[in-house]
């Protein structure tokens, strides 16, 4: 049980500190080579830097997450980095939703206790269902589940407000010209 409040610590701390990116100068650049990564580089940022650093910054983190999951496990072994487990994250992120920092943890959360729900089973095949899920939430949720309820979100606040609303992108780029 301490255990698991340790990790649950963690998440918080590390869903913070990413948020704190993402609201500060460094992650609007980020946001903004994302989007469109020659207009960065054309206003003057050092594109390699900023990607250099948010590289080291995710390592850091699938770091901390390495160390708690050795410490779970009790054992670190080459098959835990087999493709099959890469491409499951992958997948938890696509159907969570790419671009937002919920998605992978509404999808991981989704796909793991379908597929323990699932359980060891041999009339369907989890990889399966995986693969069905992946196409299902592709075709219904382009921009995954929490990409659509922040879609409806937005909608909803763009039809309180008078006049034109603005895509992310642009407040984005209006954010980096008034810096």
């Amino acid at each position: 049980m301490v255990f698991y409040i340790l990790c649950c610590v963690v998440l918080v701390i590390s869903w913070v500190f990413c948020r704190w990116i993402l609201r500060s100068h460094f992650g609007r650049v980020l946001v903004a080579i994302r989007e469109n990564e020659e207009r960065v580089e054309l206003t003057g940022y050092d594109v390699r830097l900023y990607k250099t650093a948010a590289f080291s910054i995710s390592g850091g983190l699938a770091a901390m997450a390495g160390v708690l999951y050795a410490n779970w496990a009790g054992i670190v072994t080459p098959n835990l980095f087999s493709l099959t487990v890469s491409a499951e994250i992958i997948i938890w992120t696509v159907v969570g939703g790419l671009g937002t920092l919920f998605g992978p943890m509404i999808g991981s959360a989704v796909l793991t206790a379908l597929k323990l729900g699932l359980g060891h089973q041999t009339v369907v095949d989890n990889f399966f269902v995986m693969g069905i899920l992946l196409i299902t939430a592709v075709l219904v949720f382009p921009r995954g589940i929490a990409g659509a309820f922040m879609g409806r979100r937005v909608s909803f606040l763009s039809s309180k407000k008078k006049g034109k609303w603005q895509t992310r992108s642009n407040r984005t780029q209006e954010k980096l010209s008034n810096d």
